[in-house]
C-alpha cells in the first residue's frame, strides 16, 4: 500500500482525507481557466523551489518539475507524470462568479462527493495536479527519477503540450493523470477546431422583438458525452428559427449560445424581430417546437424548455441574410458521426457545434471536430468548407492535434491493471476514449514510450454539475503510488 503519509484521518470530521485533497483545494484558490494559468503556474514554480526541486517554466507557462530517483531506483527508467493545469470555465446563468479572479468554491456533499457552487469544479484536471504535488512533496515514497509535467491550454487545443521540447525529457514511461472513473485508456481521439464567420449586415427595423431562450439542458464533454443523444442548445435554436422563418417573416437581431467549443452547449438566446400581427403564430410555433423537441429529449435531457420574453429592437439582419444564416445553422452537421464496429460503444468521429457569438458585424460559430482517424477529421473539414462556400461564409481551422493509437502490448498499462486488481479485488476496465488528451503529443515527443492513463470517479465534467468522489480520489492516488514503487 501507499506510505502512511498518503492517507490520514480527520478525527473531528470522521472523513478520510488525503494530502492530494489539500493540494486540490489549494489550486482552486487560483484562477486557472484556459489562457489564464499564470498564477497557478507561478505557484508550481515556487512549490518546486521551496522543495529544492529542479524546475522549468516555459514561455507558455508549462511547468516541468524534476525529482531524483530514491536510493535503489537510480537504474530504473525515468517516469513522466503528466496533467494539464487549465480547466473549463462554465457557470450557471445566475452565477456571479468571475473566473479571472474568484476562487472555486467547493461544496462537500453528504454522499462523499464534492462539487463547486454554480461553476465547473476543475477536477478535470485538477486531480492530476494535486496527485503530482503530493508525490513530489512525499519524502518517504520510493520511486524512479520523475519528470512531472503540468501543461496549459489543454482544454482549448492542447497548445501547451505542443510547445514542450523533447530535450526536457528522458522518460521511457509516462502516466497521464487526465483520466477518470477508475478506468485506463487504450487510445484517444485527435481533433481540430473550426471557426466560421457570417456577416450580419444590420439594418434599422421598427417591429416587435422577442427573445427566445433554450434552457435546462445537461451539456457535457464533447468527447465523452457526444454519443448520449443530449440536446445541443445551438442546434435546437437553429431548428426553432427554421420553423419560424418557414411560416412568418422574421429577422435575426442576435444569437448567443455555448461558451466552449469542447462542451456541448446548454443554453442559447436568440432575439428576433417580426410583425406584431404574427405574434400569436410565433408563440404557437415556439410552443409546438418545445413539445416536439421535448419528446425527443425526454429520456436524455428531461429538463429542456423553451421560454420567451419581449425585447425592444432597433436593428436586425436583412430578410435574406436571416434566411441564409438559419438555413446554414439548420444544415450544419452536429453530434455523433460514426461508431467503431470493432470496440463496442466507442465513438470514432463526431462534431460539436459548441459556440455561437455575435456582434454588429458578424456571427461567429466555433466547432470541435474529433476522430480516431486523421483522415476522418479531414473529410469533415472538407464537408464543412463546401457548405460554407455554398453560403459564401468564411471558414478557418486551427488546433489540430494527433490521436493516441492503441498498442496491444503495453507493460505499463499491465502494471496499473495488476495493482488495481490487487488493491480493490476488481478488474480495471480498459476503454478506448473519444475524448482528446495529450498522450498522442507525448508519444511524439518521447522515444517509443509506454503510456498509460488513470484517474478517479468524476461526473458531468465541463459543466457546473461536475462532481468528484473523494473516496475514489484517495483510492486512485494509492494505486498510483504503488505503481510508481513497482516501476
Amino acid at each position: 500500500m501507499a506510505s502512511s503519509s498518503a492517507t490520514r484521518i480527520d478525527a473531528s470530521e470522521g472523513e478520510i482525507m488525503t494530502r492530494c485533497y489539500d493540494f486540490f483545494k489549494e489550486t482552486c484558490k487560483f484562477p486557472h481557466g484556459s489562457y489564464n494559468e499564470k498564477q497557478l503556474s507561478d505557484y508550481l514554480v515556487e512549490f518546486a523551489k521551496k522543495n529544492d526541486l529542479k524546475v522549468i517554466q516555459d514561455d507558455m507557462f508549462n511547468v516541468v518539475i524534476y525529482k531524483d530517483a530514491t536510493p535503489g531506483y537510480e537504474d530504473h527508467d525515468t517516469l513522466m507524470l503528466q496533467a494539464h493545469m487549465d480547466m473549463v470555465d462554465e457557470k450557471n446563468k445566475e452565477s456571479n462568479h468571475d473566473f479571472t479572479k474568484d476562487p472555486i468554491e467547493i461544496i462537500e456533499m453528504e454522499d462523499g462527493w464534492i462539487k463547486a457552487n454554480g461553476t465547473t469544479l476543475g477536477a478535470d484536471d485538477g486531480i492530476g495536479t494535486a496527485y503530482m504535488l503530493a508525490i513530489l512533496e512525499d519524502k518517504t515514497l520510493e520511486h524512479p527519477a520523475l519528470e512531472c509535467v503540468f501543461t496549459v491550454q489543454e482544454e482549448v487545443g492542447l497548445f501547451g503540450a505542443m510547445n514542450l521540447k523533447a530535450e526536457y525529457f528522458k522518460a521511457k514511461n509516462a502516466i497521464s493523470l487526465d483520466g477518470g472513473d477508475e478506468k485506463t485508456l487504450l487510445s484517444s481521439a485527435g481533433g481540430r477546431r473550426v471557426e466560421i464567420k457570417i456577416p450580419m449586415g444590420c439594418q434599422p427595423v421598427h417591429t416587435k422583438g422577442l427573445r427566445i431562450m433554450v434552457r435546462g439542458l445537461q451539456g457535457g464533454h464533447s468527447g465523452g458525452s457526444i454519443d448520449k443523444e443530449l440536446g445541443n442548445s445551438n442546434k435546437i435554436m437553429g431548428r426553432v428559427l427554421y420553423h419560424l422563418q418557414k411560416a412568418v417573416d422574421i429577422r435575426l437581431v442576435s444569437i448567443e449560445g455555448g461558451s466552449k467549443d469542447n462542451a456541448i452547449p446548454r443554453e442559447n438566446d436568440a432575439v428576433i424581430a417580426y410583425d406584431e400581427k404574427d405574434h400569436d403564430q410565433v408563440l404557437a410555433i415556439i410552443k409546438k417546437q418545445e413539445e416536439d423537441i421535448f419528446a425527443l429529449l425526454e429520456f436524455s435531457d428531461a429538463g429542456f424548455k423553451l421560454s420567451v420574453e419581449e425585447e425592444t429592437v432597433s436593428q436586425s439582419m436583412s430578410k435574406y441574410n436571416t434566411k441564409q444564416f438559419i438555413r446554414f445553422l439548420y444544415l450544419l452537421p452536429n453530434g455523433l458521426i460514426s461508431k467503431s464496429m470493432n470496440i463496442p460503444g466507442l465513438t470514432l468521429t463526431s462534431l460539436n457545434v459548441g459556440v455561437i457569438s455575435c456582434n454588429e458585424v458578424s456571427i461567429v460559430i466555433h466547432l470541435s471536430l474529433r476522430s480516431a482517424y486523421n483522415e476522418s477529421i479531414d473529410e469533415m473539414t472538407y464537408s464543412i468548407k463546401e457548405l460554407c462556400d455554398l453560403f459564401e461564409y468564411s471558414m478557418s481551422t486551427d488546433s489540430s492535434y494527433p490521436g493516441w493509437r492503441y498498442k496491444e502490448i503495453n507493460p505499463l498499462r499491465d502494471v496499473i491493471c495488476e495493482i488495481y486488481k490487487d488493491m480493490t479485488g476488481n478488474e480495471m476496465e480498459k476503454v478506448a476514449a473519444h475524448g482528446g488528451n495529450e498522450c498522442g503529443i507525448l508519444e511524439s515527443i518521447l522515444d517509443n514510450p509506454n503510456i498509460a492513463n488513470l484517474g478517479p470517479c468524476m461526473k458531468y465534467i465541463h459543466t457546473p454539475q461536475e462532481t468528484l468522489q473523494l473516496e475514489s480520489f484517495d483510492r486512485m492516488y494509492d494505486v498510483l503510488v504503488n505503481v510508481i514503487k513497482r516501476l
